[in-house]
């Protein structure tokens, strides 16, 4: 210890000659301390995503295998499909998803083979999309059967309808999604959770998507639910699509991850499951076109935080990933512009007033397209 002087009465602990000025005993050791967890915490990251590399590996060798048994469209499949093209036949709780309608005599539509001039909807893709649609009427997507092919065959480039179709039809089946996702299959509590949708504006043919993961909540909400109401915001921004000519200029979609937790990241890596689903939503279980994807980064993003982008972003294909930009808040704000912007990320338009008038139109929507009764109490709570 020192003397009395120069600590005005204080007892003072005298640092090792080397130690930076300031530096005492103590704080070294705290230093000392801070680092070793800091290391800690990066060794027990490196060890779980490891794991998660080693599961996600395994589990995608098995779904591939069980999809070469069942028949599936596998999702690595070229744009060049087989002539014979088909379709799941129910997605009942025991139905398979190996499950297919075989075209009979008429041409298949595959991504190798010109659909008919014919304006109506085939036959054979009515009855599969009656059987898949689970007691409700026909409606994909939103729109009815006759509206969603008609949009597909005007839009579609590299594929063929009939093809596209197919893919939506398989992922649906095979989680047993409904055709149209509707306020029902979405719990109450994520009204007000990670995403919000700004529907296209007189001046900006492109609807807005919001995403904030450091609010969802997965105590509350499985991740499975966070992801029906993306893919009903996928499916509002396709119709939307639809309503132009040139079938508009596409989704442009923000992504916040500052403030993540890692929890919340581990949460999702936490169930293969989830994980294969996510993965698959990327895969074309929709064919929503992207305008662009800007991703605000946190300060300091985590090894988990990066895992999940990059194992996401790996999903899509070459021309939406060169519609992926990454940036800070600025940037990313001037990029977009402060007129396309929520108030939340700091531009001008009322976000969540859009997001609560669009939920309620389209609760109207439900009504009208027969997905859903005259809205009840309890649905009303939704918007």
């Amino acid at each position: 210890t020192s003397p009395v002087d120069p600590c005005q009465g204080r007892v003072c602990v005298i640092a090792p000659a080397d130690a930076p000025p300031g530096m005492t005993h103590g704080k070294m050791s705290r230093s000392r301390t801070r680092r070793r967890r800091c290391l800690e915490t990066v060794a027990r990251e490196t060890d779980f995503l490891d794991q998660v590399r080693r599961a996600w590996t395994a589990g995608a060798e098995m779904a591939e295998a069980e999809d070469a048994r069942n028949g599936n469209c596998s999702w690595e499949a070229s744009d060049e499909m087989d002539a014979a093209t088909t379709f799941p036949n129910s997605c009942t709780e025991d139905a398979s998803p190996s499950a297919s309608f075989m075209f009979g005599s008429v041409p298949s539509f595959g991504g190798g083979v010109a659909a008919p001039a014919a304006p109506s909807v085939p036959r054979e893709i009515l009855e599969s999309v009656k059987a898949c649609s689970c007691g409700r009427p026909p409606v994909v997507a939103g729109l009815r059967l006759q509206e969603f092919w008609d949009h597909l065959e005007r839009f579609g480039k590299k594929e063929n309808a009939g093809a596209i179709l197919q893919r939506m039809l398989n992922f649906r089946s095979k989680y047993k999604w409904p055709l149209t996702i509707t306020l029902a299959d979405i719990g109450s509590t994520l009204m007000n959770g990670p995403f919000q949708y700004l529907p296209p504006t007189a001046s900006d043919s492109r609807p807005f998507l919001v995403v904030t993961p450091r609010q969802m909540d997965m105590a509350k909400c499985p991740l499975e639910q966070h992801q029906k109401l993306l893919m009903l915001i996928l499916e509002a921004a396709f119709r939307a699509s639809a309503m132009y000519a040139d079938g508009g200029a596409g989704l442009l979609a923000v992504v916040d991850l500052r403030g993540t937790s890692s929890s919340v990241a581990r949460n999702m890596l936490a169930s293969f499951s989830d994980l294969a689903r996510s993965v698959a939503m990327c895969k074309g279980s929709l064919p929503t076109s992207i305008s662009h994807l800007h991703i605000i980064e946190g300060d300091n993003p985590s090894s988990v935080h990066k895992a999940i982008v990059s194992l996401l972003l790996s999903n899509l294909n070459a021309k939406v990933q060169a519609r992926v930009s990454f940036g800070n808040h600025q940037a990313v704000l001037e990029a977009v512009g402060a007129g396309m912007m929520p108030k939340s990320l700091g531009g001008r338009r009322d976000g969540d007033a859009e997001w609560r008038q669009w939920l309620q139109g389209w609760q109207a929507e439900e009504v009208a397209l027969g997905l859903a009764l005259t809205p009840s109490a309890d649905r009303a709570r939704l918007v």
